[in-house]
């Protein structure tokens, strides 16, 4: 096993042994001021901590079979076995309908693999579940690109700026596109 496969998996389960997470996954009620203090942040620096606690948060579900099949989904994707990985992920989102972290984790998979088709289904449950998960808002935008529709694309990235304005290389990937889009009316 290879230290970031460890990494990932100590990552994780610290969610489910931290004491003081009650109710985590998108409904944890500290989710606002985390994301509260994330747009005030000035720096990429100084946002990484309440980026860290998000994604956390974001990760913890309660049903502790869920928790492993995430776990392992994890573990799976991290190897390069991105098959064993969607597998693990089709029965936690079976499992856990609610929990949007597990519906992110399959669209990542999915665009890994090429099925963008199924990625945005996913992304959008995600998204329904949590409207500001900037992961999955920046995993939508990378389709939009990759399938040629740079104008849906950009107010994506807009938004994702306006969640967490010191995401790395926000502005540049927005100006970048907004060039693109330009050229393309000439």
């Amino acid at each position: 096993m290879n230290y970031r496969i460890i990494a990932a998996l100590l990552l994780l389960s610290t969610a489910y042994l931290t004491p003081g997470i009650a109710t985590a996954d998108q409904n944890d009620p500290l989710l606002p001021s985390l994301f509260d203090a994330l747009r005030l942040a000035r720096s990429e620096a100084e946002a990484e901590p309440y980026v860290t606690e998000i994604w956390r948060r974001w990760s913890y579900v309660e049903n502790h079979a869920a928790s492993i099949r995430l776990l392992r989904g994890v573990a799976q994707m991290e190897a390069g076995d991105l098959s064993a990985a969607i597998s693990e992920f089709d029965v936690l989102v079976e499992m856990a309908l609610e929990f949007a972290e597990g519906w992110n984790r399959r669209a990542t998979v999915d665009y890994m693999v090429g099925n963008f088709a199924r990625s945005v289904l996913d992304i959008q449950r995600t998204l329904a579940l949590e409207p500001r998960h900037f992961g999955a808002l920046s995993g939508l935008a990378m389709i939009y690109q990759e399938i040629g529709k740079d104008k849906a694309a950009l107010p994506i990235l807009e938004k994702v700026r306006d969640i967490n304005p010191n995401a790395p290389s926000i502005d540049e990937q927005i100006k970048a596109l907004r060039e693109q889009i330009q050229g393309q009316r000439t």
